[in-house]
């Protein structure tokens, strides 16, 4: 039998759980009782305990320290963690420990029974004393599912997906039974108050439930993980249709009394479009994205169906047109952060002034400011952890936000911050390449040179080279160069007896009025003038 360990520092819930179920008749045995973390460490040292269930606050060692001491001492035990507090800082220590089962006091036997249950089905599923036969099909199921998995993730990554041809041959491959009939997606999307949270332990327990919730129905399904949701394609014929549609109302139902365990967690379903062909399934997750991008609209904790949504259909093409993509390219090169602000508030105002707009714009229009930002900085060889570090938090922010103002908030914030980094890190690189333009200047500066081929032969974009020049150097490159050449014609004026005309070719211009004007206004003198000086 398997044995089950009880920590709670009161007495009379230790008594109420061993109360609540048949331990027996599941093949457990309670083998002890403790009501503070020392004697529960005890007990787990001398009896090796299976299941440990255990409140989170006790005295000696809480909940999460009798975690931890049993990963140390390398204990095959599933731990069930209990408390009287939504507190997200225990959920999500708790999640991050790898615990899966957390339960909320007062305890409910339901609840209690079907989590027992649970870590019984998986131990059996994991067990290498299962019976051979039994073994190697749970070896093949876990391989289908697998196989299941990659399949849809390849779909839901590629950019392309042509399903002609496939329903004929998928079955055999993925170990379905795909039929002529419909296919829809939907995606349990699962966000939290909390930044960078590690929902990974979580989103095993909704891949449960769903599976839980779909098993019993006459269709096929196949579900893939995405960073913090779970899609879901199913197959069904169209007299199950209400029946499929039923199966994502409980699986909201579950879910939503799963993360009430915790603070701050919230799920939304996404539904796509029914299709009739599996060419279609790319189209049908698509919708189904999109639909829970509209919860910035509609709220979370409830499902949201592509094909009731009425807002205006607009192109962000329309919003990001060349033009203004081109103002943005400049000041992204430029690193103008005030502009770059500026300018992309009136774009979202824009948006605001138009009827009926969908949230799923805004989600675009942030997706094209990114690529085109991480393309202006691999152009300018901004450093690859720099450009990764903002393209992972860029990715949490538009994966994460609930509300439409937190959204815009913190794009904006994360813009200003990475902007910061980037111009200090330039700063520190910067002089390197202004050396380099310098050199390239004092050796070209007789030829009709231009900023922008001084950029190519230092490797930087001209916008770019021209702010670091001028930040660095004092002057802007046109006035750099013209000091150049007065600096090279006064020399040539005091040391030389070539005429005026013949100098000012040799330092790079091509009209001689022009040089001694410009000369004049730089020295003060006349080129003549400043000859007889030295005479």
């Amino acid at each position: 039998m398997l044995k089950v360990l009880i920590a709670d520092d009161e007495q009379i819930i230790c008594q109420m759980i061993c109360k609540l179920i048949n331990w027996e008749e599941k093949g457990l045995k309670i083998i002890g009782m403790a009501h503070n973390g020392l004697e529960a460490l005890k007990i787990m040292e001398e009896e090796q305990p299976d299941i440990i269930i255990s409140d989170i606050r006790m005295p000696g060692y809480d909940g999460l320290q009798i975690v931890q001491k049993g990963k140390d001492m390398s204990l095959n035990a599933d731990f069930v963690i209990m408390s009287g507090y939504k507190n997200f800082e225990y959920a999500h220590t708790a999640l991050n420990l790898g615990v899966k089962h957390y339960l909320l006091k007062p305890i409910d036997k339901k609840e209690l029974e079907e989590t027992i249950d649970r870590i019984l089905q998986h131990r059996k599923e994991a067990s290498a004393i299962v019976e051979e036969k039994k073994e190697l099909e749970e070896i093949a199921s876990s391989g289908k599912k697998r196989i299941r998995k990659h399949f849809l993730s390849s779909i839901i990554h590629s950019s392309r997906f042509s399903g002609d041809r496939e329903l004929e041959e998928l079955d055999e491959k993925l170990h379905c039974e795909f039929e002529n009939g419909y296919f829809i997606a939907f995606l349990t999307k699962i966000d939290s108050n909390a930044p960078n949270y590690d929902i990974k332990s979580l989103l095993n327990g909704i891949d449960y439930l769903i599976e839980k919730a779909m098993e019993d129905g006459e269709w096929e399904y196949i579900n893939s993980y995405v960073k913090t949701g779970v899609v879901t394609v199913v197959n069904y014929q169209a007299e199950h249709r209400e029946q499929v549609l039923n199966a994502m109302d409980k699986i909201l139902k579950l879910c939503r009394l799963e993360l009430d365990k915790f603070n701050g967690f919230y799920v939304t379903i996404g539904i796509g479009e029914e299709k009739d062909s599996i060419a279609d399934i790319k189209a049908t997750i698509g919708e189904a994205v999109a639909a829970v991008k509209c919860r910035l609209k509609k709220g979370t904790n409830r499902i949201i169906n592509y094909s009731e949504l009425n807002y205006r259909q607009i192109s962000v093409e329309d919003i990001f047109k060349e033009s203004i993509r081109r103002q943005f390219e400049n000041e992204i090169e430029a690193m103008d952060i005030q502009a770059f602000i500026s300018d992309f508030d009136k774009l979202v105002d824009d948006i605001h002034t138009m009827v009926n707009y969908s949230p799923v714009l805004i989600f675009e229009l942030m997706e094209k400011m990114k690529e085109l930002t991480i393309d202006i900085w691999k152009g300018n060889k901004v450093q690859e952890a720099i450009i990764g570090d903002f393209e992972q938090q860029m990715q949490f922010i538009l994966d994460c936000n609930i509300r439409e103002e937190l959204l815009l908030r913190n794009f904006i914030e994360t813009y200003q911050r990475y902007f910061e980094r980037v111009i200090e890190d330039k700063r520190n690189t910067s002089q390197l390449p202004v050396r380099k333009a310098k050199q390239f200047i004092n050796e070209n500066y007789m030829r009709q040179i231009t900023l922008e081929e001084v950029a190519e032969a230092i490797e930087l974009s001209p916008a770019y080279f021209s702010t670091v020049f001028k930040k660095e150097v004092g002057i802007n490159f046109s006035d750099y160069l013209i000091s150049c050449r007065i600096e090279a014609a006064k020399d040539r004026l005091k040391n030389g007896n070539l005429p005026v005309n013949l100098i000012a070719e040799e330092v790079g211009y091509v009209d001689a009025k022009y040089f001694s004007k410009t000369f004049y206004k730089l020295v003060g003198l006349k080129p003549t003038e400043y000859r007889k000086l030295y005479r």
